[in-house]
């Protein structure tokens, strides 16, 4: 399985939950985040307004610093980490837009509704990466079992002995047996195993 990184699938969003309230923040799954959002609002007697959504990759901790940042600057009052009060909605999206390089969402902001419209489009956002947090949780999965997925295909006696759940001694005798080759040693004292080798063993012995 390719790599896959937290990062990749993360997107920022914006959503007002009240008359005059923001939340801003990143998910990997924004259907499921806003959609409880906006229920904690309606169960508190609020009405919920516009949403937006980044593009997938388009949320990370330091974008959505800068957005809390910025939203902090220009807050009445503020709840918890990323509640505001006194920020226009627009106001957030167009700095979180900047943010992210979103160019489909900036040219929304200049239309007569732009809250719905961005609305939609967080819509279809939502609807087209349902899947993507399934993913996610298989690619950390793969992670769980092999810690060096995505690294240089390279790894350590113990690191291959980790993986196919035995011991070092048997790594050894896997090397004997041709089972599993080393690197080439560039001039390096230390050499490292191949980790397709290991692979390999790992998938017929799993």
């Amino acid at each position: 399985m390719t790599s896959v990184a937290r990062a990749d699938f993360c997107c920022l969003y914006v959503v007002q939950i009240a008359r005059g309230r923001i939340k801003v923040g990143q998910t990997v799954n924004p259907e499921q985040r806003l959609s409880m959002h906006r229920g904690i609002a309606e169960a508190h007697g609020c009405v919920p307004g516009g949403e937006w959504v980044s593009p997938r990759g388009g949320g990370s901790t330091a974008t959505e610093n800068d957005l809390i940042a910025f939203c902090n600057e220009r807050a009445t009052a503020r709840f918890r980490w990323e509640y505001f009060t006194g920020v226009p909605f627009l106001v957030a999206v167009r700095e979180a837009v900047r943010l992210c390089g979103d160019r489909e969402a900036a040219a929304l902001l200049a239309q007569p509704r732009a809250a719905q419209a961005l609305t939609e489009l967080a819509e279809r956002r939502k609807k087209a990466g349902v899947l993507l947090p399934v993913l996610l949780e298989a690619a950390e999965e793969q992670r769980r079992k092999n810690p060096w997925l995505g690294r240089p295909g390279r790894c350590t006696e113990a690191q291959a002995a980790e993986w196919l759940g035995s011991t070092e001694d048997r790594v050894m005798a896997l090397i004997a047996a041709g089972e599993i080759g080393h690197l080439p040693s560039n001039g390096k004292r230390r050499l490292f195993l191949r980790t397709a080798d290991v692979e390999r063993v790992a998938g017929r012995t799993g």
